[in-house]
């Protein structure tokens, strides 16, 4: 099974005002028994400030970056998009044939969505999102587990999924987190479904 995960960095909360920052989509084949999984391609880009956008600092912080470094090593909106394209394009076909998998993947769908209508670019997958905290809670819901959040934090703790630290709060690191998360989630759901 090849599955799209997705997840942006950004500069706040509010995609009308915040910036984003980073963008990375990791390409992932799963195998039938959702045991394994290899990342077979990924795009990954810091992105260029845009004037008149807000970038918190309290948030740049937590990512481990400035504006200054941003403007360094990021590229242009329209080149992040046309970037997310090819590999879309050259692992599912054509836009409409990815779905984007992620965690809490309609504020990062919500960001693309602000900057594809801000600057007239075309979405590089399509609308309808897989958000893996929803799997979470209908394991709790199952009684897998009791756990009360469902974030990338508490996933991960619960299934002893260690990212190294300075892969935290970046696009990349939360994409391979996601993708880990994915499998252990789905080899849960393939186990109560054999019993059923």
């Amino acid at each position: 099974m090849r599955l799209l995960v997705f997840d942006t960095e950004t500069g706040g909360l509010d995609p009308s005002k915040n910036g984003l920052t980073q963008v990375c989509a990791g390409v992932c084949d799963f195998s039938p028994d959702w045991k394994e999984y290899d990342v077979v391609d990924i795009y990954h880009t810091m992105i260029k400030p845009i004037p008149g956008l807000i970038y918190d600092e309290k948030a740049l912080e937590i990512q481990g970056t400035t504006l200054a470094e941003l403007d360094e090593k990021g590229v242009r909106i329209g080149h992040a998009f046309q970037g997310l394209a090819q590999l879309v394009d050259s692992n599912f076909g054509h836009s409409k044939a990815a779905t984007p998998y992620g965690v809490n993947v309609k504020f990062d769908i919500d960001f693309m969505d602000a900057n594809a209508k801000r600057y007239g670019l075309n979405m590089p997958f399509n609308f309808v999102y897989r958000d893996v905290c929803q799997w979470f809670r209908l394991l709790q819901d199952l009684g897998v587990h009791t756990r009360y959040r469902a974030n990338l934090d508490t996933i991960l703790t619960h299934y002893g999924i260690d990212i190294v630290e300075s892969d935290r709060h970046t696009a990349r690191g939360d994409v391979i987190a996601t993708a880990e998360a994915i499998r252990s989630m789905m080899s849960e759901f393939s186990k109560i479904l054999v019993t059923i």
